[in-house]
């Protein structure tokens, strides 16, 4: 659903190869259902203190929540959401808070690891500028057999769900991963080969395993060169978390710096001189995406020229054709190093 600031700046980034929220790009929504009685909406805590007020010590929240706050740079809040008794699935309950609270959290960790509810609530995340981290056990995905969730997800081709593969699901690592990786600079760090404390190596995964959540797009976590970290950082698209994090995050400011060059200008003339105060207030933008990492500084930026804007949209108002161009920055994850020795 558009919101206000979507009909006055509208904003489209393509990601070739692939509204603003408004929401905090470090904020999680726990979506859960072990207490259906509570405030039907979003609740704010701020310690896993005051989650154990709600939710006691021995529910999937708590230990969610235990995972994302024990991260060495935790994030401020967290959100968490029940599955009321009016709500017949997951994703009602995902619809129902989302249409109401949408623009106070971009990231979403789920209770149920049922494959209806994963698959629902993906496609409806799929639609949103949010990412949804989810986690399974489910040994086929290893195996690549049969028609497991990972498989599913992957053939939907999704850019805004990640799955994480473990022996352990209640060791919630998706959340961990959601709680080491929001409170960054969005886009200024990859999501592979990231430390997470209080999450253990325990897949035991071989070549051929690893191999098979590889081809699927899938994540896991395990022990490189004596230290247990993540693998992929990947969507399951097979983009990398970091890209869609990062070009979000972009989407978001240009939006929110336009709209504020809108009001606070008393008028921005219908002229190459205001086309001018769009076409700045994008440059620092991009300029702002460049100093986080995201994009290279080699973006073109193209605006009309007065005497080419048809009168229909001087009429209107509008001003359309306002395009940048640039490049991602990327990252290296993997390295080959070849070299020679003499006797």
């Amino acid at each position: 659903m558009a919101t206000l600031i979507d009909e006055v700046v509208n904003i489209t980034i393509t990601r070739d190869s692939v509204g603003i929220t408004r929401a905090d790009f470090g904020t999680i929504l726990i979506l859960g259902d072990s207490v259906p009685g509570i405030d039907p909406n979003l609740k704010t805590y701020t310690s896993l203190a005051e989650v154990t007020v709600d939710y006691g010590t021995n529910t999937p929240e708590y230990f969610i929540s235990m995972h994302i706050f024990a991260q060495p740079i935790k994030p401020d809040k967290i959100l968490i959401g029940q599955k009321q008794n009016t709500d017949a699935a997951f994703i009602d309950a995902y619809n129902r808070l989302s249409l109401s609270n949408g623009e106070q959290f971009y990231a979403v960790v789920m209770t149920s690891l049922v494959d209806a509810d994963v698959l629902a609530v993906a496609a409806a995340v799929e639609t949103q500028s949010k990412i949804f981290a989810t986690i399974s056990a489910d040994t086929d995905i290893k195996a690549d057999a049969n028609n497991n969730i990972l498989k599913q997800l992957n053939a939907l081709n999704y850019n805004r769900t990640y799955l994480m593969y473990t022996e352990r699901p209640t060791d919630w690592a998706n959340a961990a991963w959601l709680g080491r990786m929001l409170p960054l600079q969005p886009g200024s760090a990859t999501w592979a080969y990231k430390e997470l404390i209080g999450i253990n190596d325990n897949s035991n995964l071989n070549a051929t395993e690893r191999a098979n959540i590889k081809l699927r797009k899938g994540n896991y976590f395990t022990e490189l060169a004596g230290i247990e970290v993540t693998f992929l950082g990947t969507m399951v698209s097979g983009e990398y978390i970091d890209v869609i994090h990062g070009l979000d995050w972009l989407e978001a400011f240009i939006q929110e710096n336009i709209a504020q060059l809108l009001i606070a200008a008393p008028k921005i003339p219908y002229n190459n001189n205001g086309i001018g105060l769009v076409e700045n207030s994008l440059r620092a933008s991009l300029q702002e995406a460049v100093l986080r990492g995201i994009i290279n500084q080699d973006f073109i930026i193209t605006v009309p020229d007065i005497l080419n804007v048809s009168s229909a949209n001087k009429a209107a108002r509008l001003l359309t054709d306002v395009k940048f161009t640039a490049t991602l920055t990327g990252a290296i994850q993997n390295i080959v190093i070849n070299g020679s020795v003499t006797v």
